[in-house]
């Protein structure tokens, strides 16, 4: 070990009473200017930023992946400065896309999952301090999780989001695919006022699951599609990067290439991201290429944090220098989080703190603590063993999430402007230790974890059956995971339509409601059970559901999708009687508020539905 791996080790976690995270305000005091001096300080410099969703760290040609085929982002790498050792402060797309863009820790923007929350209006984010110095800002989307009402919207002049939106009752998230984010992105920049600067951020989801890359990269990549992904998504960004140099947009813009997170593929017992904060997922690659920067092709091994990047680049933008790798060599370890078992399975909250040095510490109730130099895989936490070093680590979370509660507390501060859909105050209010060992711990979670991924697995290769029967095993076990019963109601209904089977709609609607009791804001559950009740003809009981939803402000074009369908059925398919809200002109209404609903872009086959019941042509 090298003599400065053993003095970070001797002070893992020193600085972290002292401060969690350097402000940005400071850090940009203190930056010293390039050698190049105020000259480049008075220009304003372009930013292209690209976030490649859910890629691991080391799963890039430049990162080591022999089976990669990245030619552009390894060509970046030479070209610029290799970050391997990122961290992100979540593994969900839009926790961790918030702090990126404005340079603050979940607990402290507030946004701790995706769907159901937003960015509080008014937040400083990279765009609206560009768009402050006079810079145009783009913003093309990819998928889902980032799309408008997220928050992030508010700093972009222009925010694309043309997004394939997948039918009502349907669990997958919407998006679009890379050569259609490319072309966005290009036709965006096409009519660029010349000379002016920009900030564009374009954001490609391609990698994440599930795995169908286009030909040929599907039949190259067979075995490995996740991989066959990347690859079609490195190639599209060649693309994109070859049109901004066609249009004269790069030669002296700062680009920096990253993930918001990465995909486990099997670690630790998980096939995707969001429940565990191993490097599988935390661990991200971070490219920055800067024309004004002498250094070529270098690999920078220190710990970097995506909570920098926004001072980062708002320093570069204006000429400055910014180190990103200095809150390490001061001590600074990055705090990281995931309360996704905790809001969708009502598991522990899962947090904790990873260090320049190699030391990782997690709590969720249970606590783990990983050495990474000597085990990178994280395959025995030294915990249990009574390391010397575990009394620090527990100390310095303690103190780095108590600086930090009182503004995610419920019901005081900004917290309840950050919720789309209501949510229970103690899914999000920071728990301490221990609050947090009255809820199953992160090393029990595995078997709940298997049933659902294999439910999952199972259902969306159309064995409903199958996925019934392994979900309701993992609901037996785990009768307190909504999701659980979220994925079984949805593998119900599908197994009832194929055959016609009431029955099975009348079980997915008991694990529906299970859902719903469990957790009131899933808005999935209550726009399949709309679908489920109209099906078996109690039309009173799914009118009240949309009716409760709109009411609350939570309906969104899912919602209104399914009450318009709930009253243009003439009858359920499973029903004794006809349905006495049958109303053609209202539920032509609702469809069209479906269409125009603001949270998603209208669905072709939704319009086309529409035209139809325009035509007189609805049945059913």
């Amino acid at each position: 070990m090298s003599e400065g791996a053993a003095a970070r080790r001797g002070r893992p976690f020193a600085r972290a009473a002292r401060r969690a995270r350097l402000p940005a305000a400071a850090a940009l005091l203190l930056a010293a200017f390039f050698a190049s001096g105020c000259g480049e300080r008075e220009h304003k410099r372009s930013i292209v930023l690209i976030s490649i969703d859910t890629l691991r760290w080391d799963h890039l040609g430049c990162t080591g992946h022999a089976a990669a085929v990245t030619p552009v982002l390894d060509g970046l790498a030479r070209a610029g400065t290799l970050f391997p050792n990122c961290v992100a402060a979540a593994p969900l797309t839009l926790p961790s896309h918030c702090t990126i863009l404005t340079g603050q820790l979940p607990i402290e923007h507030g946004v701790r999952d995706n769907g159901s929350f937003r960015l509080p209006e008014g937040s400083a984010t990279l765009a609206s301090e560009l768009r402050a110095r006079g810079y145009a800002t783009y913003a093309v989307i990819g998928a889902q999780p980032l799309a408008p009402g997220c928050g992030l919207e508010a700093g972009f002049d222009c925010y694309d989001y043309a997004v394939l939106r997948q039918p009502a009752g349907h669990v997958r998230l919407d998006e679009r695919r890379a050569d259609q984010v490319t072309a966005a992105a290009l036709a965006a920049l096409r009519g660029h006022e010349a000379g002016r600067p920009f900030f564009l951020f374009v954001h490609y989801f391609d990698p994440h699951s599930p795995y169908a890359p286009p030909e040929p990269f599907a039949q190259r990549f067979s075995p490995k599609p996740y991989d066959g992904e990347i690859a079609f998504t490195d190639q599209e960004i060649g693309r994109l990067l070859d049109g901004l140099r066609a249009l004269g947009l790069l030669e002296d813009a700062v680009l920096a290439v990253t993930s918001d997170h990465g995909e486990s593929l099997g670690e630790h017992g998980e096939e995707a991201h969001g429940f565990f904060l191993y490097d599988a997922t935390i661990r991200v690659p971070l490219i920055v290429q800067d024309p004004a920067s002498p250094e070529r092709g270098r690999v920078e091994p220190a710990q970097v944090r995506h909570q920098d990047l926004r001072a980062f680049l708002a320093a570069r933008a204006a000429g400055e220098a910014y180190d990103l790798t200095q809150p390490g060599r001061e001590g600074e370890p990055a705090l990281i989080e995931s309360l996704y078992g905790a809001i969708h399975c009502n598991f522990a909250q899962l947090r904790g703190l990873r260090n320049a040095g190699g030391l990782k510490y997690l709590e969720s109730g249970a606590e783990e603590l990983y050495d990474l130099d000597a085990d990178p895989g994280e395959a025995k936490s030294l915990a249990a063993e009574g390391d010397a070093r575990l009394d620090a680590a527990r100390a310095a979370l303690a103190r780095a999430l108590a600086g930090r509660r009182a503004a995610a507390r419920s019901g005081s501060g900004a917290l309840p402007g950050y919720l789309q859909t209501p949510l229970s105050p103690e899914l999000i209010t920071t728990r301490s230790a221990e609050e947090n060992r009255s809820f199953p711990a992160a090393p029990a979670w595995r078997p709940s974890i298997e049933a659902l991924q294999d439910g999952i697995r199972l259902h969306e290769a159309g064995l409903f059956d199958s996925a019934s029967a392994r979900l309701e095993e993992g609901a037996r076990q785990d009768p307190h995971n909504p999701a659980l019963w979220l994925w079984l109601g949805l593998a119900l209904r599908q197994a009832g339509a194929m055959e016609r089977a009431r029955e099975q709609h009348e079980q997915a609607i008991a694990a529906l409601e299970r859902a719903l009791v469990l957790r009131p804001d899933l808005g999935q559950a209550r726009d399949l059970l709309i679908h489920c009740l109209t099906q078996t003809g109690r039309y009173q009981e799914a009118w009240q559901a949309g009716l409760a939803a709109e009411e609350a402000g939570t309906a969104g074009a899912k919602t209104f999708e399914a009450i318009g369908k709930l009253l243009l059925t003439e009858r359920g398919q499973f029903a004794a009687e006809d349905n006495p809200l049958h109303d053609q002109a209202r539920g032509i209404h609702y469809l069209e508020k479906a269409v125009g609903a603001g949270d998603a872009p209208p669905d072709p086959a939704l319009e086309e539905y529409l035209e139809r019941c325009l035509q007189g042509g609805s049945r059913r």
